[in-house]
């Protein structure tokens, strides 16, 4: 019973947040492209290699949702 709880629970999550990317692309401006830049900070290879985990996030997340991007 737990198990199918949790599998219920997790669709319900995915649909939820779904929901909430649609509801939040629906203002006058959303049709419009954004561009998103990531600079790493003075922090060396830490902050490099926080800039790339930034920008693979982003990339799978616009992946995932149906976005395009370069």
């Amino acid at each position: 019973m737990d198990a199918e709880f949790t599998r219920g629970l997790a669709l319900v999550e995915k649909d939820l947040e779904a929901l909430e990317v649609r509801t939040m692309l629906q203002g006058g401006d959303d049709h419009r492209d954004a561009m998103v830049t990531i600079h790493p900070g003075a922090g060396g290879l830490e902050s490099q290699d926080w800039a790339g985990m930034l920008m693979r996030m982003y990339t799978r997340w616009s992946e995932r949702g149906g976005f395009w991007e370069s």
